[in-house]
């Protein structure tokens, strides 16, 4: 009987360590704005909004797509966005936030994103995960994207 409730009280704690979804710290009001201003970016991924998201970089931010292609400039960025999104008749991104830090006016944010889309004639919407790192600045009073990288993870 007494193993019994010890093999009880191992699983249940097994359960609340290892299984149970731990909950997430609730986030800051300076961590809230650059939330706030990541899903205007796969927001207007979604929408497929080309000159919105190019708006969301700095002048000469740098892209690091999942490939290793490096774009500078919002120029470059605007046709990598343009062919990424041409082909893709539905769109859709899910996105949260893994780690944000700051330091002075600049925030180093990363994001577990998972993209669903699917092009004419597919009978499948393929998802693709990824680690989403952006280094933003602060211009006139808002955030921009200095910097993204985009790294490809598994799905299991």
């Amino acid at each position: 009987m007494a193993l019994g409730l010890v093999m009880l009280a191992v699983v249940a704690l097994a359960y609340v360590t290892l299984i149970q979804p731990r909950a997430q710290k609730p986030m800051t009001e300076k961590e809230k704005d650059v939330d706030r201003f990541i899903m205007t970016y796969y927001g207007a991924m979604s929408n497929k909004s080309v000159p919105r998201v190019v708006a969301l970089f700095t002048e000469d931010a740098v892209l690091i797509d999942s490939n290793g292609n490096v774009y500078r400039g919002r120029s470059l960025m605007e046709r990598y966005y343009e062919t990424l999104l041409r082909d893709i008749q539905g769109y859709s991104v899910k996105a949260e936030a893994s780690e944000i830090k700051f330091e002075g006016q600049s925030a180093e944010a990363t994001y577990h994103s998972k993209s669903t889309y699917f092009t004419f004639g597919d009978t499948l919407r393929p998802v693709e995960a990824f680690l989403d790192k952006f280094t933003l600045v602060r211009q006139d009073g808002s955030w921009k994207i200095a910097a993204l990288e985009i790294k490809r993870e598994w799905i299991e």
